[in-house]
């Protein structure tokens, strides 16, 4: 059972990457972002934390708007956050910025 487990975890993430990678040419920016999001496997708070250490204050509520589509971010900090975001993320440079 654990060979069938592993299979379908693998089946999953690679859905969960075409679909990020679909969504990251087509948009909308909140799909892109919640995806990237989950298919790190980091919670809002660790995100928060890990912008926090690179100088970027962010609030979770901001984080969390952003994937809900609430809002976009439009203001230099927010959109020096989406850049620390990609990075750490994995994402490619201005993938998230551009849309």
């Amino acid at each position: 059972m654990p060979e069938l487990t592993s299979v379908v975890v693998a089946a999953r993430r690679r859905g969960l990457a075409r679909e990020l990678a679909e969504a990251l040419r087509t948009g909308p920016f909140e799909r892109a972002l919640r995806l990237a999001i989950r298919s790190r496997g980091l919670t809002l708070e660790r995100i928060r934390v890990r912008l926090l250490e690179r100088g970027v204050r962010t609030s979770l509520a901001s984080l969390s708007n952003w994937q809900r589509g609430r809002c976009r971010p439009e203001r230099a900090r927010s959109l020096q956050a989406i850049r620390e975001l990609e990075d750490i993320l994995g994402l490619p440079a201005d993938s998230l910025l551009t849309l």
